[in-house]
Formats: C-alpha cells, structure tokens, sequence
C-alpha cells in the first residue's frame, strides 16, 4: 500500500534568499473582521502508478486584467507574491489583444473573496502550463509567502475552505478564543516554527503549504537520526517522481517516535529526504539554516490553520 503522505511543491522553493524586511506594524483596530470563506480545491498528483488527491492546493484567483477565473497553488514555501507563470500569462493577455510588459505589472481583482486592488505580479519560468477552454481548473501561478506579510491567511484544510483577513483588524473573537499558537521566527522569506520530533526540539523546519502529502522532509543525517535507519533497508518507500522535467527520488520512513507543533501532533509519520535528484532540492543546499520543511499531514485532518505573519503566530484550531 502506499502511504498517502508525500512532498509535492519543494521544486518551488528558493536556494538563496534575501535577508528578512523589517517586522510590519499592525496597527490597533476595533472591530473583529467577518470571515468571508471560500473553497480550494485540492490539486492531485500521479505517485508510483496511482493518483493521490491531495498533493497541492489550489485557489482562485480573479482578474479583469487576465480575464476570468484562474488558480494558483497556495505555497508558503515560495519566496513570492503572486506568481503568474510566463505562458500563461502571455496566452492570457494576447487573448485581450495586449502583451506582458518588461518588469512586471499589477492587477485588480479577487483571490478567493479577497479584494485586490492594484497588486503587483511577477512572471515566473515554468515548463509546460497553458490554458485550455477545457480545463476546469487552469493553474497558472503560485500564492506565496510575501503576499501574507501584512494579511492574515485562514486555511480550514478539514473543511477544504480558506480565507484572507487583513491584519488590521482583529480576529473573531470565537476563531481568536479556540485556537493556540506557536511563535512563527521569519527569516529567509520563510516562516519557522517550533517542532518537537522524538523528543528533539528544533527551530529550523519552516511550514510550506504547498507540501500537502506528508509531515516532514528533511536532511540525510535528521532522517537517519529521527527513524534510526541507514537509508539501505529494503522496507523503505522509495518514490520517483518529476519535478521540473527532473525526476526525484524520496526516501521515506517512519519517525521512532511522535512528531509535534503546538497541539498538533502525530505517531510515528513518514519522513521523507532526497535520495538523488537536482540538488537544488536538498535542504543542505539552500544558502541558509534550515533541517527541512512541514507538510500539511500533521494538520489536514483535524486542525484550521491561521498563518498570522504580521504578528509573528501560528494558530491551531481543532475543528469539532
């Protein structure tokens, strides 16, 4: 059987990053915000012969300048804001009779029932995305961090909704009431959060929400310490899976013991790390202190979570 835990979006992630902006204030507000929800969609992905519905996420994003509705796939992971990939974005706007201007441009509309009002987007090269009038949901970009450092994210992943909050505002005070938090360290355009695996506290595992199908990935030498394998034993998942026009192979094993952020926590998960690929997906390789990244398999079944960058908090809601 294979186990439905697996890393879809570490291609997107950066190998250097830029140092860290300066903490945004958030100024004092009065009134808590009403949550205006919208559905994602869960993006699948194909795995050793069999699809797995739940590798990506995806949410849709609405322009008057691109026309219609689109998606993007909602990565923490990436280093950005709103990615528009380059071919796409060129059959889009040739479709309105315009062409793609040097140094990027900025759009009005909507991602979920979020307003945008004249947001900048940046291309970025990706093999092989176009969009067909067939195609039910045409992903055409990337949702990343940098778009959260002044806005609030609310991610329902048992409920498969989402929603976008300004950070100007307060929470509702019953979302406020129920969850429990960890501190986020953002640094390297990526948010850390404090994780205990086998009882081992680290503080260099960063959350990527692109990375829907397993707990976490990690180094070679925090894989071997946290399943107390070699690597060699023929009971390991081994996948082989593309990444870029790459193929990728993760090993993967179950932890010895419990992995654990704030009140979520789970015994024994896969962990996965590069057996051999490009080496821009190894973590050893990405120009700043890091063991690795968390998936949503700690999460997905039983917690909201609230992505509150501007206030440096991670929150945990277990849904009833």
């Amino acid at each position: 059987m294979i186990p439905r835990r697996f890393l879809l979006a570490a291609a997107l992630l950066c190998a250097g990053c830029a140092p860290a902006p300066a903490r945004p204030e958030v100024p004092a507000a009065h009134a808590a915000q009403e949550i205006a929800w919208t559905p994602f969609r869960w993006s699948p992905a194909a795995i050793a012969g069999r699809t797995v519905e739940h590798a990506g996420i995806l949410v849709p994003f609405t322009s008057d300048t691109l026309g219609g509705t689109h998606w993007l796939q909602l990565d923490t992971g990436a280093d950005a804001g709103i990615w528009i990939y380059a071919a796409p974005l060129r059959q889009l706007l040739a479709r309105r009779g315009w062409s793609v201007t040097p140094g990027g441009m900025s759009v009005n509309g909507t991602i979920g029932n979020y307003p945008l009002h004249n947001v900048p987007i940046n291309q970025r090269r990706h093999a092989g995305d176009t969009v067909s009038a067939d195609d039910p949901a045409p992903k055409i970009g990337t949702l990343g961090l940098h778009f959260f450092l002044r806005r609030v994210l609310l991610l329902d992943l048992p409920g498969q909704r989402f929603a976008v909050l300004d950070s100007t505002a307060p929470l509702p005070p019953e979302i406020e009431r129920r969850a429990s938090w960890v501190p986020i360290e953002y640094r390297n355009d990526k948010m850390f959060l404090p994780l205990t695996l086998n009882g081992k506290v680290y503080d260099d595992f960063f959350y990527d929400s692109g990375a829907s199908l397993f707990a976490v990935s990690t180094t070679p030498e925090v894989w071997r310490d946290a399943t107390g394998r070699s690597g060699s034993e023929p009971d390991n998942v081994t996948w082989t899976v593309p990444s870029f026009g790459d193929p990728v192979v993760l090993r993967g094993a179950p932890a010895r013991g419990r992995l654990s952020i704030g009140a979520a926590s789970l015994d024994r998960p896969l962990i996965f790390h590069l057996a051999s690929g490009p080496e821009r997906l190894d973590p050893r390789n990405w120009g700043f202190r890091t063991s690795g990244l968390i998936g949503n398999a700690l999460f997905e079944e039983r917690y909201m979570l609230i992505v509150d960058l501007p206030r440096r908090r991670f929150g945990l809601v277990e849904r009833r």
